[in-house]
């Protein structure tokens, strides 16, 4: 009896492998989109009026977006509000402007902190319970608390390039990489060390910056350099911290080149140019 053909055993082989599952979108807001691909990039189109939407991360905006065209999607019913929850108009009491502005500061940084979505606020049992605190308070929408994040955001971004600006001393950055669990995408994390000019040591998360070509020496560079020169902090880097990765390691035998290169980046003073990299 003849032996197998290679190709036999390669088909048989392959139909013997379990197929990939593909996750499947049940939410039916999805029948009134067309989803295509652009260079990689998920591309999310309306078809009533061709609004399009990159990469969305979820359904909330598109069903959002569908309340434009109610008699397209029929909207989700909402829970019942419990009775314990709900305020007679006479139980309603004025709030001033500074309280009103003090709830919207601790909810913002609640969302901020603990990683909520900005949906959060439109859910009617959180609206509910707002209510029974203060029955006054005037929930902001997701679109308004965004823009509320991005105007703190750049207002702390700005105050921290002014400090930054005026310690005498150098810095010292720590840097790993980190995937989120969800989409498995990378990201990289630059924080920076310093003692101000009070003696007081401090830190700050400088760029949580999101990763998606290759993990090589130079790309990776590339992220830690831009990031330093938008505040400035190129020559000014005393030492660098991160752990024994392959690929840090080969990052930093680049930035050594470079610092031969240039004896002024990353602040480098030793005799052959080096820079200082400690494996915890």
């Amino acid at each position: 009896m003849p032996p197998p053909s290679p190709q036999s055993e390669t088909s048989a082989a392959s139909a013997e492998l379990p197929k990939k599952r593909t996750k499947t979108t049940t939410s039916p807001v999805w029948d009134h989109y067309i989803v295509s691909w652009e260079k990689g990039v998920k591309m999310v189109k309306c078809k009533c009026c061709q609004v399009t939407y990159k990469n969305p991360s979820g359904t909330s905006t598109l069903t959002a977006h569908m309340s434009k065209h109610p008699l397209q999607l029929k909207p989700k019913p909402k829970p019942p509000i419990p009775a314990w929850c709900q305020q007679t108009s006479a139980e309603v009491s004025k709030i001033s402007t500074q309280k009103q502005a003090e709830a919207t500061g601790l909810l913002k940084k609640w969302i901020a902190c603990s990683a909520k979505p900005f949906s959060t606020v439109e859910d009617p049992y959180f609206v509910a319970y707002s209510k029974s605190l203060n029955p006054a308070y005037k929930v902001p929408c997701r679109q308004t608390l965004r823009k509320l994040l991005v105007n703190d955001y750049a207002e702390r971004r700005k105050a921290v390039t002014a400090e930054l600006k005026s310690v005498t001393s150098r810095f010292s950055i720590t840097c790993d990489m980190w995937k989120a669990r969800s989409k498995r995408q990378p990201y990289m994390v630059i924080t920076l060390h310093w003692i101000n000019n009070e003696w007081v040591l401090k830190n700050i998360v400088l760029d949580f910056r999101y990763l998606p070509v290759i993990h090589t020496a130079d790309n990776m560079k590339a992220v830690i350099l831009d990031t330093l020169k938008e505040h400035s902090l190129q020559h000014r880097i005393l030492c660098c911290t991160t752990d024994g990765a392959a690929a840090m390691k080969a990052m930093f035998r680049v930035l050594s080149l470079d610092t031969e290169k240039d004896r002024r980046l990353f602040g480098s003073n030793s005799a052959d140019g080096k820079i200082h990299h400690l494996i915890v």
